[in-house]
């Protein structure tokens, strides 16, 4: 057996912790499971039947509600599985399609949110090149799957590989010895699209500071300008929070993960993994909550939800 793309025997892997805490586990992903498809499968449903048409920046947010589907929908009946069996109870093609999935919509997660940050700095700062931009939302969001693909798809083939997470009842990419191969996606999955976040949200704040002091001072352009930049401002805090909101999650496993890269992972505790991977498994239902509150387009379509479900329970009551 190859050892960089599994691990000899690790399917008869018996868990780490204890039957009452993989129960836990089993259930807190199922909730989480339940709610992250529905709370987004309500956001795809307003996007594609409610809206007559969707903003480039719609569209990147409509494919972050796809993959946080695709996560749950895919990716956690095995490691429930396994949980209620106390032992990873899968063979090495179920560990490594779990590991695919969660490393594929890790990477087209962040993209997406890399891609938002850019779209709004572009709408708002670089207009000239905006409706150039809009025309090639399709094409942008297929490189952005094809490049969250191509980092998948190399431990398959070889460099590094998927394998038991510590605590033995889930799957991920094997962070310890390849150093080579972390450092890279470190590089271009990590650091790369937070820079691009920073940047581009620092720019869109120094441009709008900008022009409020080049508006003229008359009834109308004042008006004009205070309405733009309230939009503009509650669309930069709903994707900024959204960028915010998924990095505080993932941080802790990208900690848990480097620290098992470079350092030894037997020193890292298991339950300190187990926490950094559940508090993940939130960021699944985070941005459509952040929609909801935030996004002035879905409240009346929760509101009418919301009445709808009303009707229906007190009728069968």
């Amino acid at each position: 057996m190859n050892e960089t793309s599994v691990v000899e025997g690790f399917s008869v892997l018996e868990s780490e912790l204890e039957i009452w805490e993989d129960y836990c586990v089993a259930f807190f992903l199922i909730l989480i499971g339940i709610i992250a498809v529905f709370l987004n499968g309500f956001v795809v449903y307003v996007f594609v039947r409610k809206m007559k048409k969707l903003a480039s920046c719609d569209c990147y947010i409509l494919n972050l509600a796809v993959i946080d589907i695709i996560m749950p929908i895919i990716g956690f009946p095995l490691p429930i599985y396994s949980s209620f069996h106390h032992k990873l109870a899968i063979g090495e093609y179920l560990c490594a399609t779990y590991g695919f999935t969660g490393f594929f919509c890790g990477v087209v997660s962040i993209s997406t949110l890399a891609a938002i940050s850019l779209v709004r700095y572009i709408q708002i700062c670089r207009t000239d090149h905006a409706q150039k931009l809009a025309k090639n939302t399709t094409y942008c969001i297929g490189v952005i799957y094809c490049y969250g693909a191509l980092w998948a798809c190399l431990p398959i083939s070889g460099i590094s590989g998927y394998g038991p997470e510590p605590y033995g009842t889930s799957c991920t990419l094997q962070w310890e010895g390849n150093y080579i191969f972390v450092s890279f996606f470190l590089i271009f999955c990590v650091i790369i699209p937070v820079i691009i976040m920073n940047v581009s949200y620092g720019r869109i704040l120094v441009h709008i500071r900008r022009s409020r002091r080049r508006t003229t001072r008359t009834v109308v352009s004042v008006r004009s300008s205070i309405k733009k930049r309230a939009r503009e401002t509650y669309l930069i805090k709903m994707t900024f929070i959204m960028c915010v909101v998924f990095i505080l999650l993932w941080s802790p496993y990208a900690v848990v993960s480097l620290w098992t890269a470079y350092g030894r992972k037997d020193v890292v505790p298991v339950r300190v993994t187990l926490i950094a991977v559940l508090v993940a498994k939130l960021s699944t239902i985070i941005n459509p909550i952040v929609y909801f509150v935030l996004n002035k387009k879905f409240r009346p379509f929760l509101r009418q939800y919301t009445a709808f479900t009303r009707k229906i329970t007190s009728s069968s009551t």
